[in-house]
């Protein structure tokens, strides 16, 4: 029993430290970021205000601003799939403000949360 109780214990403080990590990238399939070109020479500013991207997704903005065009274009044709899939549903995965793709949803730390 006692030993059981620290197993506990040891979990609660586990899940306690794990961080949740926000899918805020789904923000690049916004219309504001259709219009954004790729062939911009010094891509840092544009990067930079992408609070949202981890210091990785940072980089690779900065050193491939083709993936992350190529990128925007996929995630806003996945949110249009997302919407025809759901049109005739209550939540048809609709943008109603646009800061934000799916609300508090990416705030989830699982994947199978994201569906309660």
């Amino acid at each position: 029993m006692y030993l059981l109780q620290h197993q506990y214990l040891i979990l609660i403080i586990l899940l306690l430290i794990i961080q949740t990590t926000a899918a805020f990238w789904w923000s690049l399939g916004l219309p504001s970021f259709q219009s954004w070109s790729s062939t911009q020479k010094n891509q840092e500013p544009f990067c930079s205000s992408l609070t949202f991207l981890t210091a990785d997704q940072r980089y690779y903005c900065q050193t491939n601003p083709k993936i992350f065009a190529i990128i925007s274009r996929s995630l806003r044709q996945a949110i249009e799939e997302c919407q025809y899939q759901f049109r005739n549903q209550r939540w048809n995965c609709s943008i109603f403000n646009q800061s934000d793709v799916f609300g508090k949803l990416v705030l989830r730390s699982k994947r199978h949360n994201m569906y309660k």
